[in-house]
């Protein structure tokens, strides 16, 4: 089992049998999370694994994928 967690944004993670799966079901999860973080007034923190890099660099916030 592995377990992919956006270390940036709190309660964001899923799991999987392989780390492609886990990160798949990370990357399904995108736009409903976007959307209820809009509707609730939520914005999106700055990524602090990647703050010193250019803004188009910065889009996507940092994912682990580690076995559980």
């Amino acid at each position: 089992m592995y377990i992919a967690d956006v270390r940036d944004l709190r309660y964001w993670s899923a799991h999987g049998e392989m780390p492609e799966e886990a990160l798949r079901e990370i990357l399904i999860a995108w736009e409903p999370w976007l959307k209820v973080a809009h509707e609730d007034g939520l914005s999106l923190p700055d990524p602090s694994a990647f703050g010193a890099l250019p803004a188009p660099a910065r889009k996507a916030a940092p994912i682990t994928v580690d076995a559980a």
